[in-house]
């Protein structure tokens, strides 16, 4: 277990840090808001990201489980499609983080 010393040295190399960095809110929280209240999700300038990327998800997943769901009107064998349908969707899953590192992800 840690001592009281060793807890003391901790803070101060903490304020120390802290003094260095001078860290800085990129939307100062006011002092009756919280920094993650829904009000600043919701709030002027995160409106449009949060309805956009609601619109952009509820439009993905339909669109998948719609093909996977109608796999079986497709022509020739059921099991053959539902089994093309799984075998292409396994890359997808594996290929999706890499591809997010390599071309990037949007700037917030």
């Amino acid at each position: 277990a840690e001592g009281p010393d060793e807890m003391a040295d901790a803070e101060d190399v903490e304020d120390e840090g802290a003094r260095l960095n001078q860290p800085r809110l990129r939307y100062p929280a006011k002092a009756s808001e919280s920094l993650f209240s829904s009000s600043r999700v919701l709030g002027v300038p995160l409106w449009r990201i949060t309805l956009l990327n609601l619109v952009c998800w509820f439009t993905a997943s339909f669109s998948y489980y719609g093909l996977a769901l109608n796999s079986g009107n497709l022509h020739g064998s059921v099991y053959l499609n539902a089994a093309v349908n799984s075998l292409i969707d396994v890359p997808a899953l594996f290929l999706a983080i890499p591809l997010f590192d390599k071309l990037g992800r949007a700037r917030t």
